[in-house]
């Protein structure tokens, strides 16, 4: 019905593979982001918000509606001589948990919904009040059958409990192993300089390494003997920033990488930079870059909410520390630096800090909430 009112199109949803926006970071192939783009002009800004005010105003709850028809049709055809035990709809995109809710009831299988990404709650979202009701309203039509929520930290946990008071299920996003077969032989890098690495997105306004650069400044007697690098996109918007802080000499902006690559960065790195938004929104928001972090087994400097689940973990399992004060950002490079100067290079982390952060032990929660469901105790 939308797609014949608007003309969205079934070709528009690459649905299941598009599972983490604002939380993962990025971690596909891209081309590099252009640091001499200008200003578009006035016409394309124009053009830009009418573009946004469309899509908000048809692409409910977003861009990938266009596919909830042809999802809907295809389920009807493989359970019509079968019917499914559980209906699992992971969200982001949105669409899927509509498609999950028709298909639950046509099917008469019981319903389980999961909430990678904030919906509703999306403290990144811009949209307007009107369409933020529209999605609230949506929410709950499409968790009110559900038998259990899915999520990925506890404090979204106990949110998601206090609105729908369904049985929550926290499964951190998690690190896949498989993904770092390949790195098992690859090694700090053994360059005398400190090297911290950034790899992700950038959100204006939400994650700054401001906090970083102005340690930087404070390090004059070791400058240089520090680097620092950013791969990822929207990283342009960095140039002029370091620039302002002089940093040009020891800060650079790379071109993006493969995901393979990444790791492989990652793994060679003496620190990574973790960056998140210094708000009490961003509590609950673990993204997989987390994981990846944890499982590259290197120290990681967080500048982001220092009482959110990520400063936690990192904290108690002694990989890290998220603080947003530039001394002691400087303090805590100085003492890595020492190490890295007394030893020889920073070693990797014991695995002991990864433990139970592996995707299969995460979901190991999401396979006994579904075996509840399917077989509930007597």
């Amino acid at each position: 019905w939308l797609r014949s009112l608007f003309g969205s199109k079934p070709s528009d949803a690459k649905i299941l593979g598009d599972a983490q926006p604002s939380s993962t970071g990025g971690n596909q192939s891209a081309p590099g982001a252009d640091r001499n783009a200008g200003t578009p002009p006035a016409s394309a800004r124009i053009l830009r918000k009418l573009r946004r005010f469309y899509q908000q105003a048809t692409n409910i709850p977003d861009g990938r509606i266009g596919w909830l028809i042809p999802a809907v049709r295809a389920a009807d055809e493989v359970t019509r001589d079968w019917k499914p035990d559980i209906v699992f709809a992971s969200a982001p995109p949105f669409t899927t948990l509509l498609a999950g809710r028709r298909i639950a009831k046509r099917s008469g299988a019981p319903l389980v919904v999961e909430f990678r990404d904030r919906w509703m709650e999306d403290p990144y979202s811009k949209v307007p009040a009107l369409r933020r009701w529209i999605d609230r309203i949506l929410e709950d039509w499409c968790v009110r059958p559900a038998r259990q929520v899915v999520t990925v930290s506890e404090p979204w946990a106990i949110d998601y409990l206090a609105r729908w008071g369904k049985p929550v299920v926290v499964a951190y996003n998690g690190f896949d192993p498989d993904d770092y077969d390949e790195l098992a032989d690859v090694v700090p890098n053994s360059d005398e300089r400190l090297q911290i690495l950034y790899t992700g997105i950038l959100y204006p306004e939400r994650r700054d390494p401001t906090p970083l650069f102005k340690a930087l400044q404070q390090m004059d007697d070791v400058r240089d003997q520090i680097s620092v690098r950013f791969y990822g996109a929207k990283i342009a918007q960095l140039v002029p920033i370091i620039e302002a802080h002089g940093l040009q000499d020891i800060v650079t902006v790379e071109s993006r990488v493969t995901f393979k690559e990444s790791l492989r960065l990652q793994r060679q790195a003496d620190v990574l930079l973790l960056l998140q938004w210094d708000n009490v929104l961003e509590e609950g928001n673990v993204p997989g870059k987390v994981f990846e972090y944890f499982a590259a087994r290197r120290p990681v400097l967080g500048i982001g909410y220092e009482k959110g689940v990520p400063a936690r973990l990192l904290r108690d399992r002694n990989v890290g520390l998220v603080v947003n004060n530039p001394d002691r950002i400087a303090e805590y490079l100085r003492e890595l630096l020492s190490q890295k100067r007394s030893a020889g290079g920073i070693p990797l982390l014991p695995e002991t800090g990864i433990a139970g952060l592996s995707r299969p032990e995460q979901y190991a929660g999401i396979e006994d909430a579904f075996a509840s469901i399917v077989k509930p105790s007597p």
